[in-house]
């Protein structure tokens, strides 16, 4: 199974991913954009956008195609992110969103308090960021579900979600 973790900033989608993957035994992805900021800080330009998401998937391609995955996050972030920072995304995102497979979608909703952080700069867009991804899902065709919840419920939530996939 192939799992995306997806959403606004500061909706729980790493700490999300790290417990599903625990509790599932299944390899993990993690977030590249986070890894890239903090190592080269938290101003970056369009172009920086592009080397988060070329690596990002470079790292999805270096992992079996048959193995078990949580991606905690993955292009369609980066397509909505470039849109929304910068009006523009590198047309090589556009078409690799469009070749993303995966067997189910998180789409975590903004019910948490927001978490302050140096890296994270829309937090009174994440509902309509929210609508932004569910849109790009939808239009996708992706199946996918909505996580609502704190803590413990919305592990619960999503871990229902999982077991009811066919």
């Amino acid at each position: 199974m192939r799992l995306l973790i997806t959403g606004p900033e500061s909706t729980g989608k790493t700490t999300l991913a790290q417990e599903l993957s625990t509790r599932l035994s299944i390899g993990l992805l993690p977030e590249y954009g986070r890894i890239y900021l903090e190592k080269y800080g938290p101003d970056y330009a369009y172009d920086d956008i592009s080397i988060m998401a070329r690596h990002h998937h470079q790292m999805y391609h270096a992992i079996d195609e048959g193995d078990d995955l949580i991606l905690d996050t993955y292009l369609l972030n980066y397509q909505i992110w470039s849109e929304v920072k910068y009006g523009r995304c590198d047309p090589w995102i556009q078409d690799q969103v469009q070749l993303m497979k995966v067997d189910l979608a998180l789409l975590l909703y903004p019910d948490i308090d927001w978490k302050p952080d140096p890296l994270r700069e829309s937090e009174g867009e994440r509902m309509n960021l929210f609508r932004r991804y569910e849109s790009g899902l939808s239009t996708l065709g992706m199946s996918y579900a909505v996580v609502k919840g704190l803590g413990e419920d919305r592990v619960a939530k999503a871990m229902d979600v999982i077991n009811s996939k066919p």
